[in-house]
């Protein structure tokens, strides 16, 4: 099975922004951010993986980066790569959280887009027992699986034989030099001396039925 589509996604500006305003008409009733990038879970559904599910381990979900001045659209991923207790996944959601930073660990570190600005929402497999209002190493849990808190989920590099996370939204290998190098170039024309510090927003889609 392939892991990455043999195209782009397709959808149009206006048709996107439809989407996005419909889904979070309080975060964009003053219109869309400057700087937004944004998930579109499940996007190849019908033709990547198993029929009809957003599925695991391929890049068969897409991510657009939206300025004044561009609209781009890239294969990605926006969920974790295996089922394990624990792992998590994003939930939709409007997480103005984000900036330009560095990902990886000791030994493997490069630039990326990176949650450092406050809390998001994920669901973590295998815990919908965890009672609401504990508070552990997991994050702060919501109840029926959600946690909320500062994990890390960023937007980086995928693998070449794997879509590579543990939760962060990743983008094929091929592409993500090209979407890094855009993203970058935006931010700094819009925000100067200050593109790597100000926050950004990420925005997942809700799945599209």
């Amino acid at each position: 099975m392939s892991l990455v589509p043999n195209s782009r996604p397709q959808i149009k500006r206006d048709a996107l922004v439809a989407l996005i305003k419909k889904a979070y008409p309080k975060e964009t009733a003053n219109g869309l951010p400057d700087f937004l990038i944004v998930g579109y879970p499940a996007y190849y559904r019908d033709s990547m993986g198993a029929n009809g599910k957003n599925d695991r381990g391929i890049f068969d979900d897409a991510v657009f980066l939206l300025t004044p001045n561009t609209f781009a659209a890239f294969n990605g991923n926006t969920d974790p790569s295996a089922f394990r207790e624990g792992i998590a996944t994003l939930q939709p959601g409007w997480y103005p959280v984000y900036q330009f930073s560095i990902h990886g660990g000791a030994s493997a570190q490069y630039p990326a887009i990176c949650q450092r600005k406050g809390p998001v929402i994920v669901r973590r497999d295998g815990t919908d027992y965890v009672k609401e209002g504990v508070s552990d190493r997991r994050g702060y849990c919501l109840g029926g699986g959600l946690w909320r808190g500062e994990f890390g989920i960023n937007i980086h590099r995928g693998g070449r034989n794997g879509t590579s996370s543990l939760g962060c939204q990743t983008i094929p290998p091929a592409q993500w030099d090209a979407f890094y190098t855009l993203a970058k170039s935006e931010a700094v024309r819009l925000y100067d001396k200050k593109w790597n510090t100000v926050p950004v927003t990420y925005c997942l889609l809700p799945y599209q039925d």
